[in-house]
């Protein structure tokens, strides 16, 4: 059996300073909340979508919850990406009409 991944809600929180650029939480067929998704940028100031995962006793990293195939990455990394984007616009065109 078959099943479409559809975000259904995002809500992110732009974050000031730093590489972490935003924290989100995505909602998944109206179903499923994965929460801590990160918006990163790397060196080369591209943005990344990072998975929630978390710091293990020995320092390593475990992933919480991760896509499971290539379709499922591009669906959570262009909802994310494109609310990012959506809301960076937004707050920019504020700036402008009160600045």
């Amino acid at each position: 059996m078959k099943h479409e991944l559809v975000i259904t809600d995002i809500r992110l929180k732009i974050k000031a300073g730093g590489n972490m650029k935003a924290i989100c939480t995505i909602i998944v067929n109206d179903l499923l909340a994965i929460n801590d998704i990160r918006v990163i940028e790397n060196r080369d100031r591209q943005l990344l979508v990072a998975m929630p995962s978390k710091k293990m006793h020995n320092g390593s990293f475990k992933d919480m919850a991760n896509p499971v195939n290539p379709e499922a990455r591009r669906i959570i990394e262009e909802a994310v990406l494109g609310e990012y984007n959506k809301q960076i616009a937004l707050n920019e065109d504020l700036f402008k009409l009160i600045g």
